[in-house]
C-alpha cells in the first residue's frame, strides 16, 4: 500500500501542471483591443460676462456740431451673464465637424454721463439710451487638418444670423421701436494646441457679413411729446464684423472638460437704403388732454450710420463630449 506521502506529492504535482497550462493558455490570449469611436458629440455650455456697448452709444458720441463741446463718460448697466451654448458633432474618421450655437443680449437701462458746453454754458446731465437686445445664431461646417501632433487646423464657414431690437419708452408693454433681422455668410477659423497632457490652447476667428429687413413704429409717443417719423420703405440693416474667441482646456474626466477664455465681437452697423425725417411736436403737460396747445418743435435728421456694436467678456465653460 502506497504512502500518504506518494499520494500528497502525487496531487501536488498534477496542481502544478494544471496551472502551468492554464497560465500558458492565458498568455496565448490575444488582448482585447480598446474599442475606438469614429463620431463623438459635444456640448458645451458657457457662463459669459458680457458687457454690450450699443451702436447707439457709439452714435451718440460722434461731434457732430463744431459749435458745442460734448464729452460722453463710459456706459453702465450693460453688462450681463448669459448662459450661450454650442452643441457640435466631429467626425475622426473624415476629419470634418459642424457647430451651432445661439445666445441673446439685453441691456434694459444704459446710461452715460454727458458733459457738454454750448455758447459759454456748461452743463452737465446723465443720458438714458433706450432699451436694446442683440441676439446672434450660428450654424458652421469644418474640415479638419492635423498640422501636428496635438496641433489641428479647422477651415470651414456656414450661416450667421444677427437679430437686433430697440425698445421704445414702454418697454413692459413689449412695443419696439426698431427692429432688425439680418443673415448672412461667415468664414471661420479655429485651431487647438496641446501645451501638455489634458492642458490645451483655442484659438477661433470669424468673419461675417449679415443683411436684413427692418421694421420701425413711426410714431413715438411721450407724456408731453409726440414724433412721427417720414421714412423711405425697403430700407435694410448691414452688419459688417468679427468675431475672435481664445481659451484655455483642461480634460479632468475622459469625456469632460473645463474652459476659460474671452471672447470679443466687433462689428459694424450701417443702414442701406434709408432716408428718414422726424417731425416731433410738444406741448405743456398731457399732449392728449391739451391738444390745442401742441407745436411743432423741431424736424431732424436722426439716423446715423456706420459707427460699431461690440460685445465682449471673459467667460468659463463646461464641455461633454460622447
Amino acid at each position: 500500500m502506497k504512502s500518504p506521502k506518494f499520494y500528497l506529492s502525487l496531487i501536488s504535482m498534477m496542481a502544478l501542471s494544471f496551472e502551468s497550462i492554464y497560465a500558458e493558455e492565458e498568455t496565448n490570449v490575444p488582448p482585447k483591443k480598446k474599442e475606438t469611436r469614429n463620431a463623438t458629440y459635444s456640448l458645451l455650455l458657457k457662463r459669459q460676462d458680457y458687457k454690450l456697448t450699443p451702436y447707439e452709444y457709439t452714435s451718440y458720441t460722434e461731434k457732430t456740431d463744431p459749435t458745442e463741446w460734448k464729452e460722453t463718460r463710459k456706459l453702465n448697466q450693460n453688462s450681463k451673464i448669459l448662459i450661450p451654448f454650442v452643441f457640435g458633432y466631429e467626425n475622426l474618421e473624415s476629419l470634418w465637424k459642424w457647430e451651432i450655437s445661439y445666445f441673446e443680449m439685453e441691456t434694459v437701462n444704459p446710461n452715460a454721463m454727458v458733459v457738454s458746453s454750448k455758447q459759454s454754458v456748461l452743463n452737465a446731465d446723465r443720458h438714458y439710451f433706450s432699451p436694446n437686445a442683440r441676439s446672434e445664431a450660428e450654424a458652421n461646417v469644418y474640415k479638419i487638418f492635423m498640422l501636428n501632433e496635438g496641433w489641428s487646423l479647422s477651415l470651414g464657414g456656414g450661416i450667421r444670423n444677427i437679430n437686433r431690437y430697440i425698445y421704445g419708452n414702454y418697454l413692459s408693454q413689449g412695443a419696439f421701436q426698431e427692429y432688425f433681422f439680418t443673415y448672412g455668410p461667415q468664414i471661420s477659423l479655429k485651431t487647438s494646441y496641446e501645451i501638455m497632457d489634458r492642458l490645451q490652447m483655442h484659438f477661433g476667428l470669424d468673419v461675417f457679413y449679415t443683411q436684413g429687413n427692418r421694421f420701425v413704429r413711426n410714431t413715438s409717443v411721450g407724456q408731453e411729446s409726440l414724433t412721427f417719423a417720414h421714412f423711405t420703405a425697403g430700407a435694410q440693416g448691414v452688419y459688417r464684423g468679427y468675431e475672435a474667441d481664445i481659451s484655455l482646456s483642461y480634460r479632468f474626466h475622459e469625456n469632460m472638460k473645463f474652459h476659460w477664455g474671452y471672447n470679443w465681437i466687433e462689428s459694424q452697423f450701417s443702414y442701406l437704403n434709408l432716408r428718414q425725417i422726424d417731425t416731433e411736436f410738444t406741448g405743456r403737460g398731457n399732449v392728449f388732454e391739451n391738444s390745442n396747445q401742441i407745436a411743432l418743435t423741431r424736424i431732424r435728421m436722426p439716423v446715423r450710420s456706420g459707427n460699431f456694436e461690440t460685445l465682449k467678456g471673459m467667460y468659463f465653460a463646461v464641455s461633454i463630449h460622447y
